[in-house]
């Protein structure tokens, strides 16, 4: 332990770890969560750096914080909700970029990214809560650098995907994309409508759950058990 202090501590100091390019894929969810999944790209400099992460690296179990000193990019980009026991951390040597580039990868689940209103029977508009996204200076602002993409995924049956301004995003059927460099502050929303035979489906299993929860459907069972005993009965009187 006392030896990847001092590789990780010496590594700090003689130099700072060089940034190669960064990625944030979030895919939406209808209950307003999403999946997140984050990739910081960076070269290692020198022969210490080189061992500070293989020493890492070999270690098996880390935590984020033991991956935090080789970029900066490795971090949360999200606030609030976010389920760490979620988090799932990968680090590579990335030879295929060059010998002297790896990659942490980051993929965890976050809460209350989007903001529900229920617009009609079937149909519920969705809204990106941008004050949830750390990827500028302040909550909602987007600042990338150059080599920097943040995609969003809407889910596959959502209607109407708008983003606005329309400036500096691109739209491709359920995908938003955004290339660095950009900074700006954009609003995201979407709508999911339902088919008929779900909402029906859906009322009826709302019906039963609540049902279920109370004594009355206990109730309805004694009045239905006692219809039919008076019917049976009353026929062979």
């Amino acid at each position: 332990m006392k030896r990847l202090l001092l590789l990780l501590l010496f590594a700090f100091l003689v130099a700072g770890y060089t940034d190669r390019s960064f990625s944030v894929d979030m895919q939406l969810k209808p209950d307003g969560s999403a999946h997140v999944v984050e990739k910081a790209y960076f070269v290692l400099d020198n022969k210490n750096e080189v061992e500070a992460f293989e020493f890492v690296l070999k270690q098996g179990k880390s935590t984020l914080a033991d991956w935090q000193k080789f970029s900066r990019n490795i971090r949360y980009h999200f606030i609030g909700s976010v389920e760490t026991k979620s988090l799932r951390i990968v680090a590579a040597r990335e030879f295929g970029k060059g010998f002297t580039t790896a990659s942490v990868t980051l993929e965890y689940n976050v809460f209350n990214v989007l903001l529900m209103n229920q617009t009609g029977s079937r149909t519920t508009h969705y809204s990106l809560n941008g004050d949830k996204l750390l990827l500028g200076s302040s909550p909602g602002d987007m600042t990338l650098g150059s080599n920097v993409v943040f995609t969003l995924f809407a889910p596959q049956n959502a209607i109407r995907l708008k983003v606005a301004p329309d400036a500096g995003a691109t739209i491709e059927e359920n995908t938003i994309k955004w290339i660095g460099p950009t900074s700006g502050r954009w609003d995201v929303s979407f709508d999911i409508e339902i088919t008929l035979a779900q909402e029906v489906q859906e009322f009826f299993i709302g019906l039963f759950s609540l049902l279920s929860s109370s004594y009355l459907l206990w109730i309805l069972l004694f009045f239905v058990l006692l219809v039919v005993g008076y019917k049976v009965f009353g026929l062979k009187r």
